[in-house]
């Protein structure tokens, strides 16, 4: 339903007579008024190069503000990068560190607690063999000098089965 519209009112105007406008005198010197008349085509024709050129410098512009955005991205980038490389290389250290602690040594020097873990072995394994195979044999027939006899050579054999061993030459 369209709204209807009243008569508008008429406005009250003064009853004088308004004076016309006189044309202004041309008192303007010779130079200003050798304005180059440029026909309307030419005047388009640049009016065109002028907004071609003012988008080419949007678009420059545009383009300008693009590559700093990547340019800060990429720096953002490479700093990540660095920080990776360097936890990487910490890793790396650790790992070198822990290969180290763990890895397996052969027998490089040969000292007085391995001697005597030798010892003990070969006396509990002599001892260990003779109780259990030949114990009631030997029980009746062996005499301290052969049980101190076989003490000694168990050491010595287990001497020189171990300095045998931690020599690189035999």
């Amino acid at each position: 339903m369209s709204k209807k519209r009243g008569k508008s009112k008429a406005k009250h105007t003064s009853k004088k007579k308004a004076k016309k406008a006189k044309p202004i005198a041309k008192t303007e010197p010779a130079a200003k008024q050798d304005i180059p008349k440029v026909s309307l085509k030419d005047a388009l024709q640049d009016l065109e190069i002028l907004s071609e050129e003012k988008k080419v410098e949007n678009k420059i512009e545009e383009v300008e503000k693009k590559t700093e955005q990547i340019g800060q991205k990429e720096a953002q980038i490479s700093k990540e990068e660095k920080k990776l490389e360097k936890e990487a290389q910490k890793i790396e250290s650790i790992e070198r560190k822990i290969e180290k602690e763990v890895s397996q040594k052969p027998l490089t020097a040969f000292n007085f607690r391995d001697l005597n873990k030798g010892i003990v072995g070969a006396f509990i394994g002599v001892v260990a063999h003779f109780g259990f195979v030949y114990g009631s044999v030997l029980a009746d027939k062996i005499t301290t000098a052969r049980a101190s006899l076989l003490l000694v050579f168990s050491y010595l054999l287990i001497v020189f089965l171990l300095s045998a061993d931690s020599c690189p030459y035999v």
